[in-house]
């Protein structure tokens, strides 16, 4: 099942509870091509399902129907098809593409799953924050600078008073310098880029205690203006930018791409509702956000899964 991103956002990490099926008004079902919804008789109308990140300001409602008490195959975006009973035990699978392009389709909706989640992480606990941690000599080993990065958060804890804080870092194959005929010379090795809450970070006594290299402190003007959910995003849209790039040059599959404090984790509310106005009566009424809808079904003519609408709410 092909899963694509929204305005903003992307609705990958949603769809884990989904059905296999094709866009179209869900009361009126959808003949084109003999999918799960073939005609009204055929399905139950409901439920629609709201999935609400807390505090992130995201939200999508997914229309999932039960199924009949007859097997059907059930097409996700893994590169496998599952022969599934009416009680949604799996009966037997079968491969849909070759093996290669299921994994790079594997590794593609990984990415997207990381970065909504990274994005939700980074706005639930408000980091505003982002800086860079170089080496002084070049570093290729990941699991050394991991153990590095992990250190030094040991003692920001302790100037702390030992209290736990949110923060996200994300490791970056630095590209070489530039040359004076253009070409690039050897890599910098690995680099680090940090986010934080405001206020968690004393620049001398960082770059004292990191010791290994220059810490280069970023406050781009963007990430000066709007609400802090907003400010939060959008910081979050730069170390997604080092994710894709490590998935490009040497990422390897299983590999966080990502690190975070834990305990910090982002709560997801589920609710379900017989129609979709009881759906968007509950959304719109919750903890006095002001969800608004930024992407649906609709608006991809080549969407190959349930109706979905997704929303957004930029702060109370």
């Amino acid at each position: 099942m092909k899963c694509v991103k929204g305005q903003d956002g992307d609705v990958s990490a949603w769809q884990d509870e989904r059905v296999d099926g094709r866009g179209g008004d869900p009361r009126q079902g959808d003949r084109r091509d003999g999918g799960p919804f073939p005609c009204q008789k055929d399905i139950t109308v409901g439920p629609f399902r709201v999935l609400v990140a807390v505090d992130t300001g995201e939200a999508t409602i997914v229309y999932a129907p039960g199924r009949s008490s007859e097997s059907s195959w059930v097409s996700l975006d893994d590169g496998i098809d599952y022969l599934v009973d009416g009680d949604g035990a799996i009966l037997q699978k079968r491969s849909s593409v070759e093996e290669y392009e299921r994994k790079l389709l594997n590794l593609d909706r990984a990415n997207r799953r990381a970065v909504a989640k990274l994005r939700r992480y980074c706005v639930k606990n408000r980091l505003l924050k982002m800086l860079t941690l170089t080496y002084t000599d070049a570093h290729w080993n990941r699991a050394t600078v991991k153990d590095d990065v992990n250190a030094l958060f040991i003692r920001w804890r302790c100037l702390k008073g030992g209290k736990t804080f949110p923060y996200v870092y994300v490791l970056e194959v630095h590209p070489g310098a530039r040359q004076p005929d253009g070409l690039r010379g050897p890599s910098h090795g690995l680099h680090v880029h940090i986010a934080v809450p405001l206020h968690y970070v004393d620049k001398h006594w960082l770059q004292e205690t990191w010791g290994h290299g220059i810490v280069h402190f970023k406050d781009p003007k963007k990430l000066r203006d709007g609400t802090r959910r907003q400010r939060s995003s959008l910081l979050a849209r730069y170390l997604a930018k080092y994710i894709a790039k490590d998935l490009e040059i040497d990422h390897e599959i299983g590999k966080h791409r990502y690190e975070v404090a834990q305990g910090f984790d982002v709560e997801i509310e589920r609710r379900t509702f017989a129609t979709l106005a009881e759906a968007n009566e509950w959304l719109h009424q919750y903890r006095g956000e002001n969800f608004e809808e930024v992407w649906s079904y609709r608006d991809d003519v080549d969407w190959e899964g349930p109706p979905v609408w997704v929303f957004r709410s930029p702060g109370k």
